[in-house]
């Protein structure tokens, strides 16, 4: 990419205390199973006439989008989210309630809250954002994909600010469904909900303390393919390998998978420092826009903390640039290129 796109600010809900860092330093832990996202007060953020028919998964959204864009969103020409499984509340709702009372009975409104790009049309709804609007649901990689097409309309010069998010949670039935399936692998991590929103601009402000540079995302990709994408990577934002103070890895238990990350760190990263931090927020549809989220706030705030270090060749003091690798059900393989732009 020819043009520099930043991050402004960043946001998170999740099983750590929300909206703030705390799991940087006093991180809850959890021993397997499924564990829901600590909400925040909401009645202290946004208006209840406004919040009182939205599910969870709509409330943490308008919150994390709020909180980004404060109380001027003319700016924001646009919104791009992803998620992996949608308003999984409301669509287990309608199932429910068709498997007890057959199709007789309906409810309109938990039909429409229940479709994919409901969250991305109800932020814009209600903060007033009518620009380019857009949802992916791509399974592990729809955070990926939704910035990817956000460098994509900056490259063109279609857009100066954007919003992007991932958002997805999980009920007890689905999440019943989803550890008999082995959708998510063998992990030994915990499942959890995770929403991630990031503002995004071209323009450099004061705020600005990092750049996006790049994002790839790879179908079971051969060795040598992989390998290619990452020296790509690399070479389009003018970086090395040996430039690379630290590789962001989604451990998450499952034994195959975590030997590729283990391979890989062997084999292009030798000497560098491997983090992981699916341990903190576990695994789930959007978990890789944690590991994202981790990347944005080490180089925001120039440190890494020691809870992420999974192998410390040494410790990482000042980081500039980190990659951020991440591998879904073993299938959908996503690599992104974060780098502090602070003097």
């Amino acid at each position: 990419m020819n043009k520099k796109v930043y991050i402004n600010s960043f946001k998170q809900i999740s099983s750590q205390e929300p909206l703030i860092d705390s799991w940087s330093s006093e991180p809850y832990t959890y021993n397997g199973g499924f564990v829901r996202s600590i909400d925040p007060e909401y009645k202290k953020y946004l208006p209840i006439s406004k919040i009182r028919r939205l599910g969870k998964i709509l409330r943490r959204a308008l919150l994390i989008s709020k909180e980004l864009v404060g109380e001027d969103s003319n700016d924001i020409d646009g919104i791009l989210f992803g998620t992996g499984l949608g308003c999984v509340a409301s669509t287990d709702k309608i199932l429910s309630d068709m498997s007890v009372n057959g199709e007789s009975v309906s409810h309109p409104t938990d039909f429409m809250l229940s479709t994919h790009n409901t969250i991305a049309s109800t932020v814009a709804i209600h903060l007033g954002i009518k620009g380019y609007n857009s949802t992916y649901s791509d399974n592990g990689i729809s955070f990926e994909n939704a910035l990817i097409d956000a460098l994509l309309l900056f490259e063109k010069g279609e857009c100066e600010n954007l919003l992007v998010g991932a958002f997805d949670e999980l009920t007890n039935d689905f999440y019943t469904l989803v550890s008999k399936s082995n959708v998510l692998g063998d992990i030994s991590t915990y499942y959890s909900e995770h929403s991630v929103g990031l503002n995004l601009s071209s323009l450099k402000t004061e705020e600005s303390k990092l750049e996006l540079n790049g994002v790839k995302t790879l179908y079971k990709p051969s060795k040598d393919k992989l390998f290619r994408s990452f020296e790509n990577l690399l070479k389009d934002s003018g970086c090395s390998f040996d430039d690379i103070d630290a590789v962001i890895f989604g451990y998450n238990g499952d034994s195959k998978q975590d030997d590729e990350y283990t391979k890989i760190g062997l084999e292009l990263f030798p000497n560098t420092s491997i983090l992981h931090y699916k341990h903190i927020f576990g695994e789930g549809f959007s978990a890789s826009a944690m590991g994202i989220y981790v990347g944005v706030f080490c180089l925001s705030n120039n440190i890494v903390p020691d809870i992420l270090y999974k192998k410390r060749y040494n410790k990482v003091l000042n980081p500039k640039h980190l990659v951020v690798f991440n591998i879904f059900n073993n299938k959908n393989y996503s690599l992104t290129l974060l780098s502090s732009c602070i003097d």
